[in-house]
């Protein structure tokens, strides 16, 4: 990763230099997970997935497009997302604090227009022909359409996640209140820290993997490194359980017990044999995915009731180290 993070300002390089910098952000996440956790603040690292969720979503479709497009959407992005910042930067201060001068651009509208137009119209020959506004389509679009179902679902599921982070929420709010004696409550981020942590750290290594799954001929990693991220890889997918976004616990229920040994397998087949996290093949919604096919062949073989066990994957029963149980307000 210190070799990631070299990089050189050369002309048609800068979606390179995007994937790298992108790549360090959730390296350094990844690193800084243990020290938030241990400060009881994991809940404030969770909006970070997002980011590197949408980074991954954007870049790996704009990697396919052709070079010259992509470098030239690269630079209409920077240029729209700079006159923003700077139009808003300055109605923020005129109106709150006007004795402090911060950088203005006089002519900063048609910087954001002519961007926005360079970008849409770029956008229109790659399949986005109704974007009429804005210089980037929602993310969800963009996800949905690079023809891997598990990038839209990871999109939808960290995004639900992360916005009670980011947005108000309700059920966020209350669930940060925590007691032994209802209806007395203490309120505190703290309370859950154990889950917010093993959130990034699952979720956060999930992704980093995903890096060198779509960006290899980017970030160039040799065999060293392709073992260790294959390492990695395999880790995650032998996590018992994964974090969820609604626990048993919070809603004073007891997680399943029965299953737990096909949970295992099923796990341990994932890990040994999965070689992307992300891909067709993997796809369990879909009857005719491969890894799908072959644990079906795989509980025939072992004797499993037929059907069964694939149904009970998807009831997790291993509590995660330090998980909370308390009370929903």
């Amino acid at each position: 990763m210190a070799a990631v993070a070299k990089g050189t300002m050369h002309r048609h390089k800068l979606f390179s230099l995007c994937v790298k910098a992108s790549a360090c952000k959730c390296f350094e996440f990844n690193l800084a997970v243990p020290g938030i956790a241990r400060g009881k603040r994991a809940f404030f690292a969770m909006s970070s997935l997002r980011g590197i969720c949408e980074d991954l979503i954007v870049l790996r479709y704009i990697s396919r497009i052709p070079s010259k497009d992509r470098e030239e959407l690269v630079i209409a992005l920077s240029q729209h997302e700079l006159g923003t910042r700077l139009k808003l930067q300055d109605m923020f201060f005129t109106a709150i604090r006007p004795q402090q001068p911060v950088l203005r651009h006089k002519d900063v509208d048609s910087v954001i227009a002519s961007s926005g137009v360079a970008a849409r119209s770029i956008w229109n020959r790659h399949g986005w022909r109704n974007l009429q506004s804005g210089a980037i389509p929602p993310i969800r679009q963009i996800a949905e359409r690079q023809g891997l179902h598990q990038l839209a679902i990871l999109y939808d599921y960290l995004y639900r996640l992360t916005s009670a982070g980011v947005h108000f929420s309700v059920q966020a709010l209350l669930r940060s209140g925590w007691g032994q004696s209802p209806p007395q409550f203490v309120f505190s981020t703290k309370h859950f820290n154990p889950y917010f942590a093993g959130y990034c750290s699952l979720y956060g290594a999930f992704m980093f993997c995903l890096y060198f799954e779509f960006f290899a001929t980017v970030l160039k990693p040799g065999a060293k490194e392709r073992k260790i991220v294959d390492a990695i890889r395999q880790d995650v997918l032998f996590t018992p359980r994964w974090p969820e976004m609604v626990t048993y616990e919070e809603m004073n229920e007891k997680p399943p017990t029965a299953g737990e040994t096909v949970r295992m397998l099923v796990s341990a087949f994932q890990a040994v044999s999965r070689k992307r996290l992300i891909s067709k093949g993997v796809n369990y919604t879909k009857r005719g995915s491969s890894e799908r096919l072959e644990m079906a062949r795989l509980f025939r073989v072992l004797g499993t009731v037929d059907g069964s066990a694939l149904r009970t994957v998807s009831s997790p029963s291993i509590h995660p180290s330090g998980s909370t149980k308390g009370p929903q307000p």
